[in-house]
C-alpha cells in the first residue's frame, strides 16, 4: 500500500512539473478572454441604450440590466455557452491527453517502464496511474475555476441589491444561487473529463499507436455527436434521446434544465446517461487492459 502511495505522489510531482500545464493555461485562457470580450460588448450595447432618445424605451429596466452585469454575468456567459465553453472543454481534454494520455502505452514500450510494472504488479501500477491522474485533473480544474472566480469578481465586482444579468433566466440575485449552478457545472465538467481521460489512458490495449491514443478524447467526443445526428435524421424521437450522450448536451444540461420545459425524468436522463456510459466503458477497459497485460508482472 505504501508503494502505491509513493507512486501516486511521484506521478503527481511529475504532472506538476510538466510544461503542458503552462501551454494548457494559455489556450484555456484564450477562450475565456474571447467570451468575456463579447460579454463586455453586450454590456456596452445596453449602456448605449441609456443615452437613447426613444420614447418607448424603459430606461429604468435598461439601467437595471446594466447594473446587473457583474463577475458572475461574465462567468455564466462563459460556462453556459455552447461555443466558448465547448472549445474550453476540448482544449482541456487534449491538454491532459498530451500530458499523460499515452503514459501507460509508453511505459509498456520502455525497458524502465517494464521494470516498474514488474516490481509493482501491473494491476497496482494501473490503479496508481488512474488514481493519480484523477486526483491531478480534479485539483487542476477546481483550482483553475476558483482562481477564475476570484479574479473575475475582483475585476467585475458583484453588486448587491441588483438583479443579476445572466443568460439563465429568473436567477435570484444571491451569492447562494450564483455559486449553486456554477458549482454543479464544475462538478459535471470535472467528472466527464476524468472519465474520458481514464478511457484514453486505458485504450493502449486497443490501439498500438501513441498518437491515436492521444486522439481518443476527440473520438469519444465526436462519435456520440455523429450517431445522434445520423440517427436523428431517421428518427426524431430516437435522435432526441441519443442527444443525451453528446458531450455538448451534457455539459450544458444545467442550462437546458433552467431554460427548457423538460420534466424531471428528462433532466435526470440528461444528467446521468453520458457519465453512466463512460463509467461503464472505463470499468470494461480496466478489466480488459489488466487481463491482457497482467502476465507481464508475473
Amino acid at each position: 500500500m505504501k508503494g502505491v502511495e509513493n507512486m501516486i505522489k511521484n506521478e503527481l510531482k511529475l504532472y506538476m512539473k510538466s510544461k503542458m500545464n503552462f501551454i494548457m493555461l494559455i489556450f484555456m485562457s484564450i477562450s475565456i478572454i474571447l467570451s468575456y470580450y463579447l460579454t463586455n460588448l453586450e454590456k456596452a450595447e445596453w449602456t448605449e441604450q441609456l443615452h437613447s432618445t426613444a420614447k418607448d424605451l424603459n430606461l429604468e429596466k435598461v439601467q437595471s440590466i446594466v447594473d446587473g452585469y457583474s463577475g458572475f454575468t461574465y462567468i455564466y456567459n462563459f460556462v453556459f455557452s455552447p461555443d466558448f465553453y465547448i472549445i474550453f472543454f476540448l482544449i482541456t481534454l487534449m491538454g491532459f491527453s498530451c500530458m499523460f494520455g499515452g503514459r501507460i502505452f509508453s511505459d509498456l514500450k520502455s525497458g524502465f517502464g517494464n521494470m516498474i510494472i514488474v516490481r509493482k504488479n501491473y494491476s497496482k501500477y494501473l490503479s496508481s496511474l488512474l488514481i493519480s491522474q484523477t486526483i491531478y485533473i480534479s485539483f487542476f480544474i477546481i483550482i483553475f475555476f476558483v482562481l477564475l472566480t476570484v479574479i473575475t469578481n475582483i475585476i467585475f465586482p458583484f453588486k448587491f441589491n441588483t438583479n443579476l444579468t445572466s443568460n439563465i433566466p429568473n436567477l435570484a440575485p444571491s451569492i447562494y444561487n450564483c455559486f449553486k449552478f456554477y458549482f454543479f457545472q464544475i462538478i459535471l465538467t470535472n467528472f466527464i473529463i476524468v472519465l474520458i481521460m481514464n478511457i484514453t489512458s486505458l485504450s493502449n490495449f486497443l490501439f498500438k499507436n501513441k498518437y491515436i491514443i492521444h486522439c481518443v478524447p476527440l473520438i469519444v467526443y465526436f462519435i456520440p455527436y455523429i450517431l445522434a445526428s445520423t440517427i436523428g435524421n431517421l428518427s426524431t424521437s430516437l435522435g432526441s434521446f441519443l442527444s443525451n450522450i453528446v458531450c455538448d448536451h451534457h455539459l450544458l444540461s444545467i442550462y437546458y434544465y433552467k431554460t427548457s420545459n423538460a420534466n424531471l425524468f428528462q433532466s435526470l436522463i440528461s444528467f446521468i446517461l453520458l457519465p453512466s456510459i463512460l463509467l461503464f466503458i472505463v470499468i470494461v477497459s480496466y478489466i480488459l487492459n489488466n487481463k491482457r497485460f497482467q502476465e507481464m508482472s508475473k
